[in-house]
């Protein structure tokens, strides 16, 4: 049965409608032989994530609001791991296989850089990601260096 709704409506008519935000386009793309990457994005800020093969052992590099259009990003180096292990269970202590972990850094007030400590959370940024083996142990690969522009 339908009932009608009991939401305040008011008419359309003689009202300026302003459009709903754009949401960011997600694109991506693999970089060739030496490293280097063509990537179209929309103007704005974007944050930018490279995410090495898990063969490597490399953590991902992360890019924390950078202007687009605006300078060539230039080189970017992938900083060391820092590698973070354990092993996840559930509350009657049984490993949980095959679970996937995020790790997420909390941007300053600026949401311009990764915060130190005091965290405005203007926004956070995945800086890491992997799975639970059969017996729920994880290693994750966080970088050592997150850069903001």
């Amino acid at each position: 049965s339908a009932l009608p709704s009991a939401l305040n409506t008011e008419p359309y008519y003689e009202r300026i409608l302003d459009p709903a935000p754009l949401v960011p386009r997600v694109a991506s793309t693999i970089t060739g032989q030496n490293g280097g990457f063509i990537l179209g994005v929309d103007p704005g800020t974007v944050d930018i994530a490279a995410q090495p093969s898990e063969l490597s052992k490399f953590p991902w590099l992360v890019r924390a609001r950078v202007v687009v259009p605006g300078e060539p990003l230039g080189p970017m180096h992938i900083s060391f791991p820092v590698p973070l292990a354990g092993t996840l269970r559930d509350p009657s202590g049984n490993p949980v296989q095959q679970a996937r972990l995020r790790v997420f850094a909390v941007l300053d007030a600026k949401a311009d850089n990764p915060s130190r400590g005091d965290p405005g959370l203007a926004g956070v940024l995945q800086v890491a990601e992997g799975r639970t083996d059969k017996y729920g142990a994880f290693t994750l690969l966080l970088p050592s260096d997150l850069q903001g522009e």
